[in-house]
């Protein structure tokens, strides 16, 4: 019973360790331009093969990109896309949320929720970072850290910690990231000329929908 007990831990830390290698590699593709060092860290069949279990009938040869003009392809649609100067699919949350006084602007509710949220982990920006606290990326990035603090929890055996970051977890996934991104990712797949951005919206869409079964209780 008790290497049962053992093999069901290690496999919940495996699939606890994929989840957060996805929220890690979603919060730095929204982040910014991909480069050649970043496509080549994604473009192993290790990669896929996680992409895969969140994304059956995802294209991952669409993320297999070594080629420069390419590579700078990319980067004019990232910025088509989320950065403008007039973006297509602005990536923060307040803009894709219709609140009491703040329909669809910067700087609404859940951008200060956000910035509170990343206060109480004590959590500092990158120094590059100069984007708001509701941006996509940044929700991302809290996620992967959160589910990173579970994972280093639960080999340390401090469950009140493991239970009180579950329930970080799931306060973001349900009032924030489960909330806008499916919305966020069909404008993508919509308005998006690259099969690189229509997969990774597909990738995320897919993941999110996952993610709500796991926070559903």
């Amino acid at each position: 019973m008790a290497e049962a007990i053992e093999m069901d831990h290690s496999a919940q830390r495996h699939y606890l360790k994929h989840r957060s290698l996805i929220y890690q590699l979603l919060a730095r593709t929204y982040r910014r331009e991909s480069d050649e060092e970043f496509l080549a860290k994604i473009a192993i069949a290790e990669m896929f093969s996680i992409m895969k279990v969140f994304s059956p009938q995802l294209n991952t040869a669409v993320f297999e990109i070594t080629n420069k003009v390419r590579i700078d392809q990319l980067g004019v649609e990232f910025c088509r896309l989320f950065v403008g100067p007039c973006p297509l699919v602005p990536p923060y949350e307040s803009v894709h949320r219709i609140e009491p006084g703040n329909a669809g602007q910067l700087w609404g509710e859940a951008t200060v929720e956000l910035k509170n949220l990343v206060k109480t982990f004590g959590l500092v920006y990158a120094d590059d970072f100069n984007e708001m606290p509701d941006h996509i990326s940044v929700e991302f990035e809290l996620m992967y850290r959160l589910l990173n603090l579970e994972a280093e929890y639960m080999e340390t055996g401090g469950r009140y910690n493991s239970t009180t970051s579950r329930s970080a977890q799931k306060t973001l996934f349900n009032e924030h990231i489960g909330i806008w991104l499916p919305e966020f990712c069909n404008k993508v797949e919509t308005v998006s000329n690259d099969h690189f951005y229509i997969a990774l919206a597909r990738l995320t869409r897919d993941f999110i929908k996952k993610e709500s079964f796991k926070y559903a209780n």
